[in-house]
């Protein structure tokens, strides 16, 4: 099956769409733009293929018998669970970015117990920001993780004694590097596998056909 992809590379945001050979829309994606162009194509082109892989499993979640409650849970549970998995290699990354920056700055190295706290405390929240009936903000990772990070800077300032200046400073650099590199966006087989409601069968079914 061939299919086109259309991106529109925009000053705010850089959508793409995924069509096959009809016209029909198979998937779409959005990510924020940045200053590396090819990145904010690739993630934007890799978030409408997820997409697309989606729309293909809840084709055979249509198919497979299931009432639309349980298939809406199936669904959604297997959305969050992505998601959830896809924030955690991003801030990975984010870690190790962050802490490559302050071991190469000798100014900078006060600063490592009060990013370990917040990494600590950022990882240690995630199940709860992807819980069932959670709502978040925004999917893009600068303004979640960035509002996530700045809330536990707070508290760093007062039990490291650090300034908060500071930890904004660090997080300014490491998020404009994080996002000149699409590997955290990973492959959907990277972050789909895992326990949920949505049964594996239709899962694999899905990821692997086409």
């Amino acid at each position: 099956m061939r299919a086109y992809v259309g991106i529109d590379l925009g000053s705010t945001t850089t959508k793409a769409v995924v069509l096959d050979e009809d016209g029909t829309l198979l998937g779409r994606g959005i990510t924020n733009s940045r200053s590396n162009y090819a990145v904010a194509c690739d993630v934007a082109l890799s978030e409408a293929l997820i997409n697309a892989r989606f729309g293909l499993i809840a084709g055979e979640l249509d198919r497979s018998g299931l009432d639309d409650a349980e298939k809406s849970g199936a669904l959604s549970a297997l959305d969050r669970l992505f998601r959830k998995h896809q924030y955690l290699e991003q801030l990975r990354v984010f870690a190790e970015i962050s802490r490559r920056i302050i071991g190469s700055d000798l100014l900078a190295r006060d600063t490592r117990g009060a990013l370990d706290e917040i990494l600590a405390s950022m990882e240690a929240e995630t199940p709860d920001l992807y819980a069932a009936g959670a709502t978040r903000k925004s999917d893009f990772f600068r303004d979640l993780a960035g509002s996530r990070y700045l809330s536990f800077a707070e508290g760093s300032v007062r039990s490291k004694r650090v300034g908060f200046d500071r930890l904004v400073g660090l997080f300014d650099k490491t998020i404009l590097e994080v996002e000149n590199v699409s590997a955290g966006v990973g492959a959907f087989e990277a972050h789909a596998i895992g326990p949920s409601s949505c049964s594996p069968r239709f899962i694999s079914s899905a990821m692997y056909s086409r």
